[in-house]
Parts: structure tokens; C-alpha cells; sequence
């Protein structure tokens, strides 16, 4: 009996005693538990994230200017396509045109030199959304794309600017010259319009 009594008060003074919880590591969070005098209590457990061997997070607020520049790249990239479909179609009937006047060759020089402006506007303006969203190959794209503009209008209007002042002096070959230089013109669009096309697939693919 006496061995019983001393064996359940032994238990009894066992149980009743703090049970102390050590820490542990679960990957790469430490968990530290307490004291208690029944046992574990989990609203003591502290549980500490060290960044050691854990992916760091890309702040927030870089995610967000970055989706807002990509967005702002992808409408003016649109803008850009507007355009030049725009003029494109714009200046295909302008082909039937004689090219025979004066006026017509200020028409004709007046449509592509707006064309060149917004041309170059709009490309610069996507250039820099595509850099500020991390996208240095489309934004390379888009620059040329304003490059070309530059060029394209140093080059086909004062061209034109000179055909037309020879159609005003009854220069025979003023008139052919004239169109071939408006069909040349047309042709640079349309490959321009292909790449601008080429860009917005190439953007909308999974993972771009």
C-alpha cells in the first residue's frame, strides 16, 4: 500500500510540474514555445521568418508601377497602330491622283509629314513605357520605330518638297518621280504597320 501511495503521489507531482518547450525549426521559421503548467500552450508560440533560404518578395509598389507601365506601353503601342493604319489608308487613294498640280503635291507632302510627326511621337512615347516596364527589345523596337520617322522625314519630304516645285515648272519627269516617291512611301508604312503588329503578338503571348 505504501509503495501504491508513493507511486500515484509521484505521478501526481510529475504531472503537475512545468513542461518546458525548447524551440525548434521548421525550413526557415523558428518556433519558441513557453512554459506552461499543463503542458504546450500555442497562443504563446512565437513564430519567427528569417529570410535566410527564403525567396525574397519583389515590393509591391515596384509590381504595381511596372503593371502600369506595361499597360501604358501596350495602349500607345495600339496608338501607334491606329496611326499607321490610319495613314496607310489614308494615303493609298491619294494614288489616284494625278500628281499634276502643285496642289496635289502639297496634299500629298502635307499628309505624310503629319504622319511622320505622330508617328515619331507616339513610338518615342512607347519606347520609354516599354523601358519603364522592364522590356529593353521592344522598347529597342519602338525606338527605331521614332529613328525611322526621323529619317523617313528629312528624307521623303524635302524630296517631295523639290518634285513638287519641278511639277509647278512643267518638269516632265517631276510627275512620275512624284508618285514613285508617294508608292515608296506607302511601302515603309506598310512594313512599319507589320512590325507594330509583330510587337502586339509578341506581347500578348503567355509568359511575355
Amino acid at each position: 500500500m505504501d509503495g501504491g501511495n508513493s507511486a500515484r503521489a509521484e505521478g501526481t507531482r510529475l504531472s503537475s510540474g512545468p513542461i518546458s518547450v525548447g524551440s525548434s525549426k521548421v525550413g526557415g521559421a523558428s518556433i519558441i514555445g513557453g512554459s506552461s503548467g499543463l503542458g504546450f500552450d500555442p497562443a504563446q508560440a512565437v513564430v519567427q521568418f528569417s529570410m535566410v533560404g527564403l525567396p525574397r518578395p519583389a515590393p509591391l509598389a515596384r509590381k504595381i508601377k511596372m503593371s502600369a507601365a506595361l499597360f501604358a506601353a501596350l495602349c500607345l503601342t495600339v496608338a501607334l497602330l491606329v496611326t499607321t493604319a490610319y495613314f496607310i489608308m489614308g494615303s493609298i487613294p491619294l494614288l489616284i491622283l494625278k500628281h499634276d498640280t502643285p496642289l496635289d503635291a502639297r496634299f500629298v507632302r502635307g499628309f505624310f509629314n503629319t504622319y511622320y510627326v505622330l508617328a515619331f511621337v507616339t513610338a518615342t512615347a512607347t519606347a520609354i513605357s516599354f523601358a519603364s516596364a522592364g522590356r529593353p527589345g521592344l522598347a529597342a523596337g519602338a525606338a527605331a520605330l521614332a529613328l525611322i520617322a526621323i529619317v523617313l522625314r528629312k528624307k521623303i519630304i524635302p524630296k517631295m518638297d523639290s518634285l513638287g516645285a519641278q511639277i509647278q515648272s512643267n518638269y516632265m519627269d517631276a510627275i512620275p518621280g512624284f508618285r514613285r516617291t508617294h508608292i515608296v512611301a506607302i511601302l515603309i508604312n506598310v512594313a512599319q504597320l507589320a512590325a507594330i503588329v509583330w510587337s502586339l503578338i509578341t506581347l500578348s503571348r503567355p509568359g511575355a
